[in-house]
C-alpha cells in the first residue's frame, strides 16, 4: 500500500521514533488515509496508529509509556512536533507533514488487520472492515457525528468492497443499523464537514446535502 509521500515522510518518521520501545508488528495504520489509499477516491491528510490492548502491553514494561511521553514532550519543545496531547493509551500532535495520532483500543471485528504492509515502513494496515465498523459505531452511533467524509467512504465502500461494509454493519446490533439507516435517509442527522471532502472522485454524491443524505441512507438501509 503506497501513501502519498507527505504522508509517507510522516508514518516513517512517527514509526522510527516508536522503534526505540515498541515493534512495528504490534501497531497498524487504519481511517480514512487507508480507505483513500485503497480506492483514490479522496484525499486524506492524517495518519492513524492503532496498537491492540494485550498485545500493546506484552512488548512494553511499566515504564515505558512514561519513556515515551517524555521523548515526545522534548521533541516538542525542540519543535519537531507541535500540538502534543497525551493521554494513558497513547498521544497525538502534528508533524510538518499533517497531523498523527497513536492509540491502544481492542480490536472490534473478526477482521481487524490486513494482509497489506505500507510500503515505507512495512506497517499493517487495518482491514477495511475494522475501518468502517469503528466510523459506524464510534462515531455516527455513539457520538452522533456524522462527518460528510465518513458517509462518502461508505458509500464508496458500498460500491467497490461491499463485502467488508456487509462483514462490518453485521457486527452492529439490529438497533443500531436501524437507527443509522432511518437517521441518514430521512436526513435528521446534521452532516458536518462538508468542505473537507479533499478532491472527491464521485462529486456528484456531494453536490447536495439532501441527496448525499439520501444516498448515504439507502446505502445503510441494504446493508441491514
Amino acid at each position: 500500500m503506497t501513501l502519498p509521500k507527505q504522508l509517507q515522510a510522516g508514518l516513517v518518521w512517527t514509526s522510527e521514533f516508536l522503534d526505540q520501545w515498541i515493534p512495528r508488528y504490534v501497531y497498524a495504520i487504519g481511517g480514512g488515509t487507508v480507505l483513500a489509499a485503497r480506492w483514490h477516491h479522496r484525499l486524506s491528510t492524517d495518519i492513524d496508529l492503532f496498537a491492540e490492548e494485550d498485545a500493546l502491553s506484552d512488548a512494553l514494561n511499566s515504564n515505558t509509556w512514561v519513556e515515551i511521553s517524555e521523548a515526545l514532550t522534548q521533541q516538542a519543545t525542540m519543535r519537531t512536533i507541535s500540538e502534543l496531547v497525551l493521554s494513558p493509551n497513547g498521544f497525538s500532535c502534528k508533524l510538518p507533514s499533517g497531523p498523527i495520532s497513536f492509540y491502544s483500543n481492542p480490536h472490534l471485528t473478526p477482521m481487524p488487520v490486513s494482509r497489506e504492509r505500507e510500503d515505507s515502513t512495512g506497517v499493517d494496515a487495518e482491514h477495511t472492515t475494522e475501518i468502517v465498523f469503528k466510523k459506524l459505531r464510534g462515531r455516527m452511533v455513539n457520538a452522533s457525528r456524522y462527518l460528510a467524509r465518513d458517509l462518502y467512504d461508505l458509500v464508496v465502500c458500498y460500491g467497490v468492497d461491499k463485502e467488508s461494509l456487509d462483514a462490518a454493519m453485521a457486527v452492529l446490533s439490529t438497533l443500531e443499523r436501524d437507527s443509522l439507516s432511518y437517521d441518514v435517509q430521512r436526513g435528521d442527522t446534521n452532516v458536518l464537514d462538508l468542505d473537507r471532502v479533499l478532491q472527491p472522485v464521485y462529486p456528484v454524491l456531494i453536490a447536495d446535502l439532501t441527496q448525499f443524505n439520501r444516498v448515504a441512507g439507502e446505502v445503510l438501509a441494504r446493508n441491514v
